[in-house]
């Protein structure tokens, strides 16, 4: 993802705060021992000597002598012995990270760690206010008593509860399989059954397992994808790039933006590119399948039924609507 030269400087300045945030913690601690327990700061100073004498082994290209690693390994565990004695965790004196998996630099093995794309996507959730407060909507309150158990004379097949109970379940699958190829979701549904909050659930569960997660309205997602490629803003590109990339993008209400050339253009790009990537994408809307079918090109249609699970929620609209905005009780 490309970001503006001041967005890197803010996330660089970022990951410098932590380190040096971090180091005094070490500091710290390390004050703290040496006051603490006798005889640590000349064990300290003897590993310390050792260390130098390895390293100007290694300089001169000498093999390093067994009695020297012998004495290295014996000093360690003398110093975890003394931390443990004293009722210390063995590791409180090793480097403290945010994220080991780059120390706290932003980059693993050459590339951007998954800290930092998620603080990248932030910077998009930060500029766009599609996203709304998601806070209460997780698997946890989703409420399977707000659906019907019963089936309505003349009709046949399951009773919406049911219906609800296994979309449920595949929706918990699909947050779990962020990251796996195939995981694509179509939720859809009348208005007030569901499908928003069941799709918000999937991006909370999602974040909270350190994957990017971007959620926007239809009407949103295309209208940012319309300044990026009119370069309407100097960020547009950037923040298309990252809606392309993250684990996770939920476009909401898909059939309610204004539909063109460029949209359908867009549309088949982002769904066709993140699958070829292994990202998931899912969306809701209130079309069923035929209806999407009428609705955009056969290329579009092919894209999403085709590699989509697809989740159907039946019910009573307002019933259901209004409990699950009034605390999903």
């Amino acid at each position: 993802m490309a970001l503006l030269n001041t967005q890197y400087d803010r996330l660089m300045r970022h990951y410098d705060e932590v380190r040096e945030r971090n180091r005094h913690i070490a500091e710290d601690r390390l004050a703290k021992i040496r006051a603490a327990i006798p005889g640590f700061s000349a064990l300290e100073s003897t590993i310390t000597h050792l260390y130098a004498e390895i390293g100007r082994c290694r300089i001169r290209g000498t093999s390093l002598p067994p009695a020297l690693e012998r004495d290295l390994a014996d000093c360690r565990a003398r110093r975890t012995a003394l931390l443990t004695e004293h009722g210390y965790p063995a590791d409180y004196l090793e480097p403290i990270y945010d994220c080991p998996d780059c120390r706290d630099t932003g980059y693993a093995d050459g590339v951007k760690c998954h800290c930092f794309r998620r603080l990248e996507a932030s910077l998009l959730r930060s500029r766009f206010t599609g996203e709304e407060n998601l806070g209460e909507d997780t698997f946890a309150h989703f409420k399977i008593e707000c659906y019907s158990d019963t089936i309505e004379q003349g009709q046949k097949g399951p009773s919406p509860r049911e219906v609800a109970r296994e979309a449920y379940r595949t929706a918990i699958l699909c947050a779990e399989r962020i990251g796996s190829r195939q995981n694509d979701l179509l939720i859809y549904g009348h208005t007030g059954v569901g499908k928003t909050f069941l799709s918000r659930c999937i991006i909370n569960k999602a974040r909270e397992d350190g994957h990017t997660a971007l959620y926007f309205s239809a009407a949103d997602i295309f209208d940012l994808m319309a300044d990026a490629a009119f370069n309407r803003f100097p960020e547009s590109g950037a923040y298309a790039d990252m809606v392309r990339h993250c684990d996770l993008l939920v476009i909401d209400d898909l059939g309610t933006e204004r539909r063109n050339n460029l949209v359908e253009s867009e549309l088949f790009r982002l769904i066709n590119n993140r699958q070829l990537e292994g990202l998931t994408t899912v969306i809701s809307t209130n079309l069923g399948p035929a209806e999407i079918a009428a609705a955009y090109s056969e290329r579009v249609f092919s894209r999403i039924i085709s590699h989509c699970r697809i989740i159907r929620l039946i019910g009573d609209d307002i019933r259901i609507k209004n409990k699950l905005s009034g605390g999903h009780s």
